[in-house]
């Protein structure tokens, strides 16, 4: 996991630019993906590359994965040859850098005045790299709350048409009922339709009350009705379901003759009008919206998912600049050394500001790891939206199309109602460029509520974290670098450790001395295939994890658990196993463990029911190196830093 360079962080830098946060109703141009914050490289760079990553700068993608820059040329084509991960430039640098200072142990720790620059410039550049991540964050943050809102229209809309084709049908299917009832003489006396059994027996009852009001005309009513029926089924051209509409007891000259067939026509109409609009339109409506709701529920669960990831990793960069802070102010002051005095400080607690130094330039790549992978992430999911809607509406528009004109057939003694609603349907712009600009202002102009509606609120100031108030502008040429550059590590390689417990065995760990005297032992993952050989900086990135962020694949699977949600942080194994503060340690040889081991032993401060008793706490571990002339020199640099 590496932080970007200084030209990436440039050409972000641009963006800002298009955002007045004095002019509410300005909303930052639509992010096709989410930038990264700009913060500097984190190794030295030479004027001459700059210049030569100036000169390619057009050929890049502003949110590439930034290459390891403590990597040389030469090894990165040697190691996808061999596919072996090889030591980087960065490590002979580390080492360099590490032979020197053992060189000059003899000067002690790193000044004040050092110490003191260093913790007023990464001040600098937290104040800066704060502001232009807030305003990042707001951008990608507002414009997804409004994809947000855009998605819940879309299917807010499908829903109503779907509503709106379902109500016709079951009210044209009510009708048809009531119609084919009328024709067939199947409604009782509340005007109501039965079925056909009960109907027939409505009909033998109407029949007695007839002939006991028309007396002797019973016998011809039923002759005249019985021609009626026989010219009604010998006539091919009207349909066979008509051969159940009822004309029974009505003379030949009736008045209501007419009137039955015509309602019989009439349910006809409305039949094939229902059969049509339920078998196409409304089963493709309720096909849509199943659809649109399945990928709606992705999107938003994927979306949400990368906003958390976002602001979660800036959450750990403000804790972990919160703990340097509090901490490096003491440094700076000289309080440490009287740590015991101190209120709040507990006199166990291990005080290195490397420690917390080391934290908080991790956060800050791993933040900017999060943001490079999940651009990519957003800009599918920002493209996947407006496609999605370009589609929903294209078969919106058709169904509805149809259905109307369906409508448009049936009622036709209603014209201009329906041509009313047809000229907008038929005037909906079909040209996805056209789509896809209206979809954009919609979602422009509910950006704009939302900022008003943020700008209307308490918002907290960028800047109101510790020691970021009046910071002076951080200098052009400032770089983060890697925690293993800083001036506060005297040493650091990879070593065996052993405690002193009966089942204890012998296990590679990362060790490294800092300039307030202690020693730290790094625990490596058993899957990292670390052995003393390896350089430090390659064990140092095996104790980060890789970065996951949330994606589409992952959501829909269900495999995608955020680590933090798993009950552990990324920065789990950057907490040393093992914390030795030397000036209270004792150390010494053992011939029978071989020339390149020895031993350090620790007098722990008394905690608890032990201040009450005379024992002295004590812990040891025994330390192995490659060689005796390692050892010597761990011995050499342990001893300067305190321990006897």
């Amino acid at each position: 996991m590496d932080p970007p360079t200084e030209d990436d962080a440039k050409a972000k830098e641009a963006t800002e630019k298009k955002t007045d946060p004095q002019d509410s109703d300005t909303v930052p141009d639509m992010p096709d993906s989410a930038p990264p914050p700009p913060p500097p490289p984190p190794t030295n760079v030479t004027e001459e590359e700059t210049a030569d990553v100036a000169k390619d700068g057009d050929k890049k993608d502003d949110d590439a994965v930034v290459e390891d820059l403590t990597t040389t040329e030469a090894e990165k084509d040697e190691a996808k040859e061999k596919k072996v991960d090889q030591p980087k430039e960065s490590v002979a640098k580390s080492t360099d850098k590490v032979a020197a200072t053992a060189e000059e142990e003899e000067d002690g720790p790193v000044s004040h005045d050092v110490r003191s620059k260093t913790f007023h410039e990464l001040r600098s550049y937290e104040a800066k790299r704060r502001t232009i991540y807030t305003s990042k964050m707001k951008s990608t943050s507002i414009y997804w709350r409004s994809f947000r809102d855009l998605l819940s229209k879309s299917y807010q809309e499908t829903d109503r048409a779907e509503n709106l084709v379902r109500g016709t049908v079951v009210a044209n299917k009510a009708y048809t009922e009531f119609l084919r009832a009328s024709a067939e003489d199947r409604i009782d006396g509340n005007g109501m339709p039965v079925a056909e059994a009960r109907g027939n027996r409505l009909k033998q009852e109407r029949k007695k009350k007839y002939s006991s009001l028309g007396g002797g005309q019973m016998l011809m009513n039923l002759a005249m009705n019985n021609k009626i029926v026989e010219k009604v089924n010998g006539d091919s051209s009207i349909p066979d379901v008509q051969s159940s509409v009822s004309f029974e007891n009505l003379p030949d000259d009736s008045l209501v003759s007419e009137l039955v067939q015509c309602t019989a026509d009439m349910a006809d109409k409305f039949t094939e009008n229902v059969n049509f609009i339920e078998d196409v339109a409304l089963t493709k409506l309720c096909e849509l919206k199943k659809e649109l709701e399945a990928e709606l529920s992705v999107m938003s669960v994927l979306g949400d998912a990368t906003i958390y990831e976002l602001e979660k990793a800036e959450e750990d960069v403000q804790k972990a600049w919160a703990a340097f802070y509090s901490l490096a102010c003491l440094a700076d002051s000289n309080a440490l050394t009287q740590k015991a005095n101190i209120k709040g400080i507990d006199p166990n607690a291990v005080t290195d500001v490397w420690l917390v130094e080391m934290h908080y330039r991790m956060a800050v790549a791993y933040l900017t790891t999060v943001w490079e992978k999940s651009s990519a992430e957003l800009s599918t999911l920002f493209a996947g939206v407006k496609e999605m809607e370009c589609n929903r509406r294209f078969r919106l528009r058709e169904l509805m199309v149809l259905f109307m004109e369906r409508g448009e057939r049936l009622w036709e003694s209603l014209p201009p109602l329906v041509k009313s609603v047809l000229e907008i349907l038929t005037k909906a712009p079909t040209d996805t460029k056209k789509i896809e600009a209206n979809i954009t202002e919609i979602v422009r102009e509910k950006a704009r509520v939302l900022q008003r509606t943020d700008e209307a609120n308490v918002t907290t100031d960028p800047l109101n974290g510790p020691g970021l108030a009046g910071v002076p502008e951080i200098r052009d040429d400032f770089e983060l670098q890697s925690p293993l550059m800083s001036n506060l590590l005297i040493k650091t390689e990879v070593i065996w450790r052993k405690s002193d417990k009966i089942m204890s065995i012998w296990k590679p760990c990362l060790a490294a001395t800092t300039s307030d005297g202690y020693l730290h032992l790094f625990e490596l993952p058993s899957t990292s295939n670390i052995v003393t050989k390896t350089p430090a900086e390659v064990a140092f990135q095996a104790l980060v994890p890789p970065v996951e962020v949330p994606t589409e694949d992952a959501i829909v699977e269900g495999g995608f658990v955020p680590m933090s949600m798993m009950g552990k942080s990324w920065f789990e194994n950057l907490i040393p196993g093992v914390s030795f503060q030397l000036k209270n340690c004792n150390i010494s040889l053992s011939q029978q463990k071989g020339n390149s081991t020895f031993e350090i032993s620790e007098v722990l401060p008394p905690t608890g029911l032990s201040k009450l008793s005379k024992n002295v706490r004590r812990r040891k571990y025994s330390l192995r190196l490659s060689s005796s002339q390692e050892m010597v020199d761990w011995l050499l640099c342990i001893r300067s830093l305190g321990a006897e």
